[in-house]
């Protein structure tokens, strides 16, 4: 019997890299899409990063909490805040298909 394990764990683990690259880039298209813009520097600053396991979308921008956060402002371009958290929580469903398809590929 031949123990294929490592070399499994192996490939799944580039799937899932793979799978969160894609969600990680479609993630950031979508969160820059609902970004107010008056600059562009906020939605120009976006991005994604995959540490371990995990996928973290964002920015370094220092205002970007109070744009993301805050309800009551109108911005100029009837975009709304939370264009971070909607980016993620509004997608859940295409992020699954990316997921299941690189882990089908």
């Amino acid at each position: 019997m031949i123990d294929n394990s490592a070399s499994m764990e192996s490939e799944l683990d580039k799937k899932i890299k793979r799978a969160l690259e894609a969600i990680g880039k479609t993630a950031v298209t979508h969160a820059m899409r609902q970004c107010p813009v008056d600059t562009g520097r906020l939605r120009n600053s976006i991005d994604s990063e995959i540490t371990e396991d995990e996928l973290h979308i964002g920015t370094n921008v220092e205002y970007a909490i109070y744009v993301e956060t805050d309800d009551t402002k109108k911005h100029k371009a009837g975009q709304k805040a939370h264009f971070l958290r909607d980016s993620i929580a509004n997608h859940r469903d295409e992020y699954k298909a990316i997921l299941q398809a690189s882990l089908l590929a």
